[in-house]
């Protein structure tokens, strides 16, 4: 029985409180990663998803620039020596982009998978501000990745020291990809390109994250009750959960109530009224009962 059933109750075995039975290659269905009566369920994944694949693509990017200005350097120091190929001013942007790259791909990964496959557990208060926080704190270092590399990029280019311009010139024309001039290789070029859209990306997940959470602490992580009755608000109605149809027809909020035992006897059995529930018509077909796999029972027979 899977988190998206009405009848659902957490398997185990459970590590950290997170009931591991749940674990399923179904939940990667797209009927369930889009289900809709979880808050902004879709939209997470979507933007989710997006900011891990541009992410992803930005640090194929600059690990490539930078494993081709390594062999650059490698190759011109070993032919003109003692030439010296200086390219700092752009490694350090190459590391950090793939440095914060992969934590993008860490942090919305992981809510990601927990959010496909424990969708109703409810994580504790230190996790959640802690990942808002490592949230906020990634897409910052992305933007001062995006930043930094558009600016030296756009500006800057490796310089060689320690030789003649004739060595120099000579240098670059045996070893001219990549070029010197950082703004002219295309590879720099695709690296920006993709960095600044991943950053957006970011930002979205971000404000997605924050906003899940909100609701999520005042609703609950139960799935959103969609009504039955003609005309009725879907927003001001409660979580599936005791009481709920899975169809979304919720019991009578006026059950009746245990009738008092009559004092006119001793031998009068006390009687009890049997909770009703009431459909759409205003019509009673019959009595409540007390589980939930009852209730739903009861609820396909109206």
């Amino acid at each position: 029985m899977s988190p998206e059933d009405f009848d659902y109750a957490p398997r185990g075995p459970f590590i950290l409180g997170i009931p591991l039975g749940d674990l399923s290659f179904s939940a990667f269905s797209s009927k369930k990663m889009f289900d809709r009566r979880w808050h902004l369920r879709a939209e997470r994944f979507v933007v989710y998803q997006l900011a891990m694949l541009i992410c992803l693509a930005a640090e194929c990017t600059a690990t490539y620039s930078y494993a081709k200005y390594e062999d650059l350097e490698e190759h011109v120091e070993n032919a003109f020596p003692p030439a010296d190929l200086n390219r700092t001013n752009i490694m350090g942007f190459h590391i950090s982009t793939i440095v914060f790259c992969v934590f993008v791909a860490t942090i919305f990964g992981a809510d990601f998978f927990f959010l496909l496959m424990f969708p109703r557990h409810v994580f504790p208060r230190w996790y959640q501000t802690t990942k808002k926080a490592l949230a906020v704190f990634i897409t910052a270092g992305v933007f001062a990745c995006a930043l930094g590399a558009t600016i030296v990029i756009a500006r800057q280019s490796a310089t060689i020291t320690g030789v003649p311009q004739s060595t120099i010139d000579a240098a670059t024309e045996l070893y001219f990809r990549p070029p010197l001039e950082y703004r002219s290789w295309a590879v720099n070029i695709a690296w920006i390109c993709l960095i600044w859209p991943g950053f957006i990306a970011c930002v979205a997940s971000c404000i997605l994250m924050f906003i899940a959470d909100s609701y999520d602490v005042q609703h609950g992580t139960d799935p959103r009750y969609f009504g039955a009755y003609p005309g009725q608000d879907n927003k001001s109605s409660s979580t599936v959960g005791a009481g709920d149809d899975a169809a979304g027809v919720p019991l009578a909020a006026n059950t009746a109530k245990p009738a008092a035992p009559s004092l006119s006897s001793a031998a009068t059995t006390p009687s009890v009224a049997a909770p009703t529930m009431a459909t759409a018509d205003g019509s009673k077909p019959g009595s409540a009962f007390a589980d939930h796999g009852a209730v739903h029972r009861g609820a396909q027979a109206v």
